[in-house]
């Protein structure tokens, strides 16, 4: 397990320094987006052929998944952008707006890392322990429910790992009475309803709804105008929709504002969600503005295995994020065949955007993350050798606090 995040009643110093910078960006005022540099892929390392050799993979999965009508492909590497591609347009329809960089896809899933990062962020601030029994913030969560388990085991940890037990076919309205399908802790299996309940705990522990997180702790800080959920009225013209069905599908839209879900629901575009994926590269910090402390980072980096059988995928699991150890590389994805893929030992992230909800027949999600991936480590120059795994520094809890 990794290391603990413990409260301390003189209050965690990096909660203070993150206090502070969320005050000055406040007083300045702060609207302007993210501030991107752009670099030739030589001048980094980068091979520009393997680079088209990924974008005419990306392009090309918008037939093989039956189809997407918009896709966008970005590759950053030490910080910059050195590959940035759009694909098609935001629906099927004839008069649909062409993609492009203002272009705002559904991310689903990917949803999950963002509520992480603020789970994370409560931890530092003192308001939630990841080893605390969920019935702590929400009473009603307890016992059998008629069933073997007691929900009175179900940790904050066991929700943002999918260890709780919680069934992944029932509807969050019955998580309450729905017994524990096995012991917490024991075993892996994916839950969004578990990650509804941890929402819910984390919005009772800091009184903030989760898009007033993702927005006050991420999106202003940073810049990020195009990430949020979506209300009915906003403007819609800038939104990809979701296509299931094929070319005959002229799409939908997601609407899960005000208060956003921490489980899915983000819009955001592929400049957004690659600023973003640098805090992952950069030791919790983005652009100067420091959003997760190290200690945090490498708390929601570290393997949270199971007693039990983890993922079935090849892939562990850290906090509400994957984690593929062969390459040493961090995956978020999404429904609608989005990938953010980190490999922080290279300083290099991949975002790729689609809008196809859910997969065709014949479709493996794993081999299509894979030849990103794989295609991406390629690219550098020369072929990296490992080790893979991040290199983190050894702190210690004072140096945290």
């Amino acid at each position: 397990m990794g290391p603990m995040l413990r409260q301390r009643s003189r209050g965690p110093r990096w909660a203070l320094v993150l206090l502070l910078v969320a005050l000055a960006l406040a007083c300045a005022g702060l609207a302007q987006a993210f501030d991107w540099e752009t670099a030739d892929p030589r001048e980094v390392g980068v091979s520009q052929a393997k680079l088209d050799e990924l974008g005419a993979y990306v392009a090309g999965t918008m037939r093989d998944l039956k189809a997407a009508s918009a896709a966008a492909l970005l590759v950053v590497r030490r910080g910059k952008i050195i590959y940035e591609r759009y694909y098609g347009a935001h629906s099927f329809a004839q008069d649909a707006r062409p993609t492009d960089a203002l272009s705002r896809f559904p991310v689903f899933s990917i949803t999950k890392t963002y509520c992480g990062v603020a789970l994370m962020r409560l931890v530092e601030q003192g308001k939630m322990r990841l080893d605390d029994p969920v019935r702590k913030y929400i009473p009603e969560f307890t016992g059998t429910c008629g069933g073997k388990w007691n929900k009175d085991e179900v940790t904050i940890r066991h929700l943002a790992s999918h260890s709780s037990g919680i069934p992944p076919d029932i509807q969050f309205v019955d998580v309450l009475k729905a017994p524990l399908k096995f012991r917490p802790g024991t075993r892996f299996e994916y839950s969004d309803p578990a990650v509804e309940l941890l929402t819910e705990a984390m919005e009772r522990a800091s009184g903030m709804t989760i898009a007033q997180m993702i927005d006050q702790w991420i999106a202003q800080p940073l810049g990020l105008a195009g990430t949020g959920y979506v209300s009915p009225g906003d403007p819609e013209a800038m939104l990809v929709k979701l296509v299931r069905s094929g070319r005959d599908d002229l799409g939908q839209i997601y609407y899960d504002g005000p208060r956003g879900r921490g489980h899915s629901g983000l819009y955001l575009t592929a400049r957004d969600l690659a600023a973003f994926g640098l805090l992952f590269l950069n030791e919790g910090s983005v652009g100067g503005v420091p959003l997760l402390s190290p200690l945090s980072l490498r708390e929601m980096t570290w393997p949270q295995p199971p007693a039990g059988p983890g993922p079935s995928n090849g892939l562990r699991y850290g906090i509400l994020l994957w984690l593929d150890d062969f390459r040493g590389s961090f995956l978020a994805a999404g429904w609608s065949h989005c990938h953010l893929v980190l490999i922080p030992h290279l300083e290099l992230e991949v975002v790729v955007l689609r809008n196809r909800g859910g997969d065709p027949p014949g479709w493996d999600g794993g081999r299509d993350y894979v030849r990103i991936r794989d295609t991406a480590i390629a690219a550098c120059v020369p072929p990296p050798t490992p080790p893979w795994r991040m290199p983190m520094p050894d702190l210690s809890l004072e140096e945290l606090q």
